[in-house]
């Protein structure tokens, strides 16, 4: 099942949403601000983002370009062909102006997650682990991953041996846009070695003590 951010802080506006996505078998995380839209992307798993530009605190914009991922779909009631063109070469996979058709919007929404070719899917691997968009993957069995716990399992594997410094992995996220604190890393690695442990059945990260991390 898909999974679908919606951020819209007009609350009568974002049921409807809501109500039309889950109607065509899709599951929804809401957020009402630019700020929590982004607290919500980074800690669960997520394949789309509908976004309306009109947000409080953080804008609409901020949050598109903080959001790379994934695809986002553009709600706004600004119908100007220029800004339709900066948002589209921003980042956003499409744009539709308020007011819009519920049956056109979720139609858009099952386009931009039809699947990509496998030709064209970017899948890394690591021993007998291989990770395929947000999924880590061994032996045939799957899990899915947050934004973040891709981005940090993506890094060890593309580490030489299979082994940062923590430094140098606060760095990698750092450069994609994801910037916390050694101690909010060791909470995400402790999820995604859960994660892993789960799907492999071993623990496969290793706390190297006051150097960093290994993935085996």
């Amino acid at each position: 099942m898909k999974t679908i951010l919606i951020v819209e802080d007009d609350e009568y506006i974002g049921n409807m949403i809501e109500a039309a996505l889950k109607n065509e078998g899709f599951a929804t995380w809401r957020a009402y601000s630019g700020s929590e839209a982004l607290l919500v992307f980074q800690s669960r798993p997520v394949d789309l983002v509908v976004l309306d530009l009109m947000l409080p605190g953080l804008s609409g914009e901020d949050v598109l370009s903080a959001i790379r991922t994934v695809p986002v779909v553009v709600l706004s009631a600004k119908s100007d062909l220029d800004h339709k063109v900066e948002l589209l070469l921003q980042g956003a996979v499409d744009y539709m102006t308020k007011p819009f058709e519920l049956k056109e919007l979720v139609a858009r929404v099952r386009v931009h997650l039809r699947p990509v070719d496998a030709t064209r899917q970017q899948t890394l691997r690591y021993n007998d682990l291989a990770l395929v968009q947000n999924e880590a993957r061994h032996d045939g069995q799957t899990i899915r991953l947050t934004p973040i716990e891709t981005k940090i399992l993506s890094a060890l594997m593309q580490a030489r041996d299979g082994t940062m410094t923590r430094t140098a992995l606060l760095d990698t996220l750092a450069s994609q846009d994801v910037l916390m604190s050694a101690s909010t890393l060791k909470v995400h690695m402790s999820r995604l070695r859960a994660k892993l442990k789960t799907l492999t059945g071993t623990d496969r990260i290793e706390a190297l003590w006051g150097i960093g991390y290994h993935l085996s």
